[in-house]
This record gives C-alpha cells, structure tokens and sequence, in this order.
C-alpha cells in the first residue's frame, strides 16, 4: 500500500514538472518572440533612425524635432517602451522655432506587438496635403489667387506653401526653380490620396534625422534611410500607416512630386509661372 502511494505521489510530482516544464517553454517561446519583434530597436540609434523616422516620413505637415531625441528619451525593451519626440506643426522659417507650439509626443511600443502612434491635429497644412492628389484638383486655390494673395503680402513676411508639380520631377530639376531667397524645406516622393499625407523627407540636419554622418540631397539621404529598412519592420512601419514595399519603389525611382517651400513671398510669387507647377497653396505666414 505504501509502495502504491509512493507510485503515485512520484506520478503527481512528474506530472507537475511536465507542466511547470511546458508552462516555461510557453513563456520562453513568448519572451523569444515579443523580444524577436522588439529586438531590432533596443539599440537606441536603430529605434531613432526607423521609428522616430518613420513617424516624420508620414508627417510632413509637421517638423519632428530630432535634436532634441537623445537616448534617454528611448526606452525600449523586448517588451515595449517608449520614444518621445518634439513636435511642431512646420514653420515658416525652419531655423527658428516656435515655443508656444512645441510639444512632445510619445510613441508606444506595446507588449502585444502594436505601436501606439499618436494622430497628429489636423491645420491648414495637414488640409492642403489632404487635396495634394489629383482628386483634390477641384478644391486646390487657382494660381490667380494665389498670386494675388502673396502680392498682397509682400516682403515683411515669411511664408510657406506647399507646392504639386504637374508631373514628377528629378530632384535636381526642382532645385532650378528656385529664383531668390524662398527654399524648399521638404520634398514630397509620392502623389498621395485623400485619406493619406504624401511620402516626405526634410532638408534637417542629418543629426537630427539619427544619422551620425551623411552627405547629399534630401532625395539621396531618404534612398539611404530605405535601404536600412528590412522585413523585420514591416510591423512597424505599417502602425505608421506606412508600406516596405512603397518605400523601397519611391527610392529606387527617386522622383519628387511636389515640395515644401518656405521664405519671402515675393520670389515665391514667380514659382506660379513656371510651366512645371501645377499649384501653390499658402498655408502659414510669419511676420519677420
């Protein structure tokens, strides 16, 4: 009788280590996996350059101040964490800031895999992004308009625009246009639709943008920024509302379809007659 009892009680005990066992490879496989997701942003350059990136490549309408992101504003571990950034809704004049309209944001990276992204308020230029596609051509402002607008303007002010070219251009082709002291703050590299913000990328310090180091055009330094995106960050580039497979067609074709432009309305106002332009909207105007 006690040599059964023993039997049993050594058939408990082996049952319960089986699942204790198999509860810890459970959890093993979990932990493996949630820090197989998490694992390419621990490093906390790799978390700026994609992440904080990714959340400006769908914002143009916004400067996504990277100066101010060091390491201790990234915590991520194999289960989630956060990155603050510095969010300001894009300036007339990019070299001075505009304190009452700074502040930060947080971008959650939860344990389930899911990267909460917070919506940005929409403003006048989130509205000219919005018609930037050929379905907005009915509501865009008409060049007379516009003309008229910075004419009345003048020169005591700064102000930005956004700019849809007719058909997409090679970057240096945009550069030409230029014709005095406005200069051309971000690039868009897709058309866009309604119900989404054109593909962007800045003319900001590459510091700012987490490289240690680069050289190039903002065309160029976008088409370095893509070639360090792989699979692994499909995930995370989709909470961005943004797709691996777009990115990679709009660096290998290099191509800009319209631009962000910011300075003095005056030779701003002879961009309207370049063949190339389809439109121009003012969105914001600064006193100098």
């Amino acid at each position: 009788m006690k040599g059964l009892t023993r039997s049993r009680l050594r058939l408990l005990a082996a049952s319960f280590m089986g699942l204790f066992a198999i509860a810890i490879g459970i959890l093993w496989v979990q932990w493996n996996a949630r820090a197989g997701l998490w694992g390419n942003y621990l490093r906390t350059e790799r978390a700026r350059v994609v992440l904080a990136n990714a959340y400006a490549v769908g914002n143009p309408d916004y400067s996504i101040n990277f100066k101010y992101l060091d390491d201790d504003d990234i915590q991520i571990t194999p289960f989630g964490g956060s990155i603050e950034v510095h969010v300001e809704p894009r300036p007339p004049d990019p070299l001075f800031e505009r304190p009452e309209r700074l502040h930060s944001q947080n971008l959650h990276l939860s344990p389930d895999g899911s990267i909460n992204v917070p919506q940005l308020p929409r403003w006048s230029m989130t509205e000219a992004l919005s018609i930037f596609s050929d379905e907005g051509e009915a509501t865009r402002p008409s060049k007379e308009n516009v003309d008229e607008l910075l004419g009345r303007l003048g020169r005591g002010v700064s102000a930005v625009a956004v700019v849809k070219l007719k058909a997409p251009l090679e970057e240096e082709d945009i550069y030409r246009m230029q014709s005095g002291s406005e200069d051309i703050d971000m690039v868009l590299l897709s058309p866009g639709d309604h119900s989404r913000k054109p593909i962007s990328w800045s003319k900001d310090f590459c510091a700012q943008r987490g490289f240690e180091a680069c050289s190039g055009s903002p065309v160029q330094v976008f088409q370095r920024w893509v070639s360090l995106l792989d699979t692994s960050d499909i995930t995370a580039l989709a909470a961005f509302g943004l797709d691996l497979g777009e990115l990679q067609k709009c660096a290998a074709a290099g191509l800009v379809y319209g631009f962000i432009t910011s300075g003095d309305p005056v030779p701003m106002r002879r961009l309207l007659s370049n063949a190339s332009i389809e439109s121009l909207q003012v969105v914001d105007v600064r006193l100098r």
